[in-house]
């Protein structure tokens, strides 16, 4: 009998394996984001940058700037034209370093802020994944989103 319960074992094992768990393999960069507001703010959205189909707006925004670890400011167009980061990777980091502080019934929206910056990932039912990116005081328009 403990033969067999032995032999199972083993053969669940193999069955089942003895796999490793996989390794995370988002890459983390260390930056800070920050923008570049206008000074004759009207609240309008702005294409900022687009890949497939997903567009990054800028709302009241001259710029999005990228600071590395050592102070080097780059724009994040740049950062995409220059292949140095992909977009959704970009989000990822970003999002990660604000505060979530809302998430809408429209099928997963998230509102994310700090002291400087406001990001909204729009995540649809319809399937719009733009993102919109202000100064912290950018509020969720209706128009966002569509």
């Amino acid at each position: 009998m403990k033969k067999a319960l032995l032999i199972c074992g083993v053969l669940l094992l193999l069955v089942v394996g003895c796999g490793e768990n996989e390794e995370d393999t988002t890459v983390s960069h260390n930056y800070t984001y920050s923008v570049t507001s206008t000074d004759d703010c009207v609240a309008e959205a702005r294409e900022y940058y687009q890949e497939d189909d997903r567009s990054i707006y800028g709302v009241c925004v001259n710029d999005i700037i990228v600071t590395d670890e050592n102070g080097t400011q780059t724009s994040l167009r740049d950062l995409y034209n220059n292949e140095e980061q992909k977009f959704t990777e970009s989000i990822i980091d970003m999002t990660s370093s604000l505060s979530l502080v809302s998430t809408l019934d429209d099928g997963g929206t998230k509102i994310y802020k700090n002291d400087d910056l406001t990001v909204i990932e729009c995540n649809t039912t319809e399937g719009n994944k733009d993102v919109y990116i202000g100064n912290k005081d950018l509020t969720y328009h209706e128009i966002f989103c569509q």
